[in-house]
């Protein structure tokens, strides 16, 4: 039997920090992937998500965390696509980055988004794990520009977006989680 990585050569993809693994999300790694999202990822009533996804009864969860790993998977084209990595810390999965880009061939610009659960917070985790898509997207993919976005309640976002080395490049105005 071939190897996943023959079939969806994103499984291949490994990027490492002294700290960190990072990795495509395979499907065996789905229950690890929704045990982290159930151990909580931000306090009750207060999503740093600009869409509310883990706002939603326990029993749900799961299930949408699988629909969003393969969603993204079966959008994947060469122009739009969404790279959700898994994220390890002492080999534990403690959250996600991912590294999104639409029209890339003409702008040449990836956008990163991420979540960590609790107590994986406040520990430069965070930090690291944009790092390393950064780095990957700007060295490896011939990035140009890396966007990001954050409610503008939510310093630790904008601390690890400084951190990394984005610049404030402007407001945008819209419903946050109603």
């Amino acid at each position: 039997m071939e190897a996943l990585s023959t079939s969806w050569p994103l499984f291949g993809l490994h990027l490492s920090t002294p700290r960190l693994e990072l990795r495509a999300i395979t499907d065996q790694d789905l229950p690890a992937f929704q045990a982290a999202g159930l151990s909580g990822i931000h306090e009750p009533g207060r999503s740093p998500f600009s869409h509310p996804w883990t706002d939603v009864p326990d029993a749900e969860l799961p299930t949408n965390m699988a629909r969003h790993i393969w969603r993204v998977r079966a959008q994947t084209r060469t122009e739009d696509w969404t790279l959700p990595l898994g994220v390890w810390h002492e080999g534990d999965l403690v959250g996600m980055q991912d590294l999104m880009a639409r029209d890339f061939a003409d702008l040449r610009t990836v956008s990163t988004g991420s979540w960590l659960t609790r107590t994986a917070q406040g520990r430069g985790i965070g930090t690291g794990m944009r790092t390393a898509v950064v780095l990957y997207a700007f060295g490896y993919l011939g990035v140009e520009v890396a966007e990001s976005e954050a409610a503008s309640w939510n310093h630790s976002s904008w601390g690890i977006s400084h951190a990394v080395g984005y610049q404030d490049n402007g407001v945008t105005r819209r419903m946050w989680c109603g």
